[in-house]
């Protein structure tokens, strides 16, 4: 298997990225909360914008475009939820990503040199 990855320049490309590359020993899975927070703000985005290509902002039709999303839209209730619950979810990433830019100190300034 090592010689097919190794001898593919494809593969061997990826496995050189992926695998070989030289990572500091401190890397934890906190370093993938910006990315992890990106991802749920897209798809906070999506679904927001999905809903409200159903939602009429108006105060008397308001409720029956909400209740019209939730049950004649096809998978609307499921956009709906996602959308609600991303929210808590990016507020909780969020935190956590505030967190440890706080306990590994990155906000400081690096010195370079001896």
């Amino acid at each position: 298997m090592k010689r097919i990855i190794k001898r593919n320049i494809i593969l061997s490309k990826i496995n050189n990225y992926l695998y070989d590359s030289l990572l500091p020993i401190n890397l934890t899975y906190l370093y993938n909360m910006g990315s992890i927070l990106g991802l749920v703000l897209v798809t906070q985005i999506l679904t927001g914008f999905m809903l409200a290509c159903n939602y009429i902002a108006e105060t008397t039709k308001a409720f029956e475009s909400v209740e019209y999303i939730m049950r004649e839209v096809p998978y609307g209730y499921v956009i709906r939820y996602m959308h609600a619950n991303g929210a808590g979810i990016m507020f909780a990433i969020m935190y956590i990503h505030i967190a440890r830019a706080l306990i590994y100190g990155s906000y400081t300034k690096h010195r370079i040199g001896v």
